[in-house]
């Protein structure tokens, strides 16, 4: 069993740089089922409903699995994933299949 956490949403709106804005609820509890830390993140983008998408405190997050399980695009889901990593270090343990983006989730491959 890890250790528990208190519960809590915090609200935040990111901008990036890619020309968007990000209105987010970030939030942190314990699974009532299995006792394990959680974190997710609700994207506000259609002002007060929107996208969630939850995890295990502190994995490794999938490209593939989180744009199939969210149903977010890929280029806003790392500007997001970014920033709560930036925020919350201890939230994400990792971000793999997005290599080709930079720490504040800015695409830095080439563009042809």
């Amino acid at each position: 069993m890890s250790n528990q956490v208190t519960p809590y949403v915090k609200h935040f709106t990111v901008e990036p740089g890619n020309m968007t804005r990000y209105e987010l609820l970030y939030i942190v509890y314990a699974d009532s089922d299995t006792q394990n830390n959680r974190c997710g993140f609700t994207w506000l983008n259609n002002g007060t409903t929107g996208e969630t998408f939850v995890w295990t405190k502190g994995s490794t997050i999938y490209s593939s699995y989180v744009c199939q399980k969210s149903g977010i695009h890929r280029t806003d889901l790392i500007a997001i994933l970014c920033a709560i990593k930036a925020r919350y270090s201890d939230s994400i343990g990792g971000l793999v299949g997005f290599e080709e983006y930079d720490e504040n989730g800015l695409y830095r491959g080439n563009a042809c």
